[in-house]
């Protein structure tokens, strides 16, 4: 989960002394996270890391998979176009390094920083489709509050599936191969998808 949780309280004057700056970058970076929906600004309370409900983590379920999906198909199908490929020479070598990100976060069992590198490649899949809508809506989305939740839940068990069904799905983002991709996507996001309702059954999350 890293080192805060939600509904964790924190305290611009404390979170100033542990990183030995003063408390006016502090204020601001917390602006910031709120503008996110990571952080919620409490009046005279100061803040605490933002919290959701078990219904608005599947609602945004049910929409970022699909985002994904679309985003990630329309990069295979411009990475197909081999006359165009060498205009995405930047990106398509920053997907090697995400795979090289993941592998690290998985062999260390480090789920946020696994989850920081899928959020990247959703960016890096945005940049490639010139498509400004794929970042404007993720923008508005709530991306960093649910994958700070969902950390606590996956991978779990499923360290080694998961891990491999997302480099497979870059892989075949790289090759091009939209309909490899279509087959591991859908097949991935069913198993979060159950995973997900039988953790959130299990903790009686409300």
């Amino acid at each position: 989960m890293g080192r805060y949780v939600p509904g964790q309280r924190l305290i611009a004057a404390e979170l100033a002394a542990k990183l030995g700056t003063s408390q006016i970058p502090v204020r601001e970076a917390l602006h910031i996270l709120s503008g996110y929906g990571v952080v919620e600004l409490v009046p005279r309370r100061g803040a605490r890391i933002s919290a959701m409900s078990a219904t608005e983590f599947l609602d945004f379920l049910e929409v970022w998979v699909p985002m994904c999906r679309l985003n990630f198909i329309c990069t295979c199908e411009r990475l197909a176009d081999s006359d165009k490929r060498a205009d995405y020479a930047a990106e398509t070598e920053y997907l090697h390094h995400i795979i090289r990100d993941l592998e690290i976060a998985a062999q260390k069992r480090i789920s946020i920083d696994f989850f920081h590198s899928y959020i990247k490649l959703y960016d890096t899949c945005a940049a490639i489709n010139k498509n400004k809508y794929f970042l404007n809506i993720r923008n508005v989305l709530p991306v960093e509050l649910y994958y700070r939740h969902v950390a606590d839940i996956l991978p779990g068990p499923l360290w080694e599936k998961y891990h491999r069904n997302i480099r497979d799905v870059i892989e075949s983002i790289l090759t091009g191969d939209s309909e490899a991709f279509v087959k591991i996507w859908d097949a991935h996001a069913i198993m979060v998808r159950e995973y997900l309702e039988m953790a959130i059954n299990e903790r009686a999350w409300q």
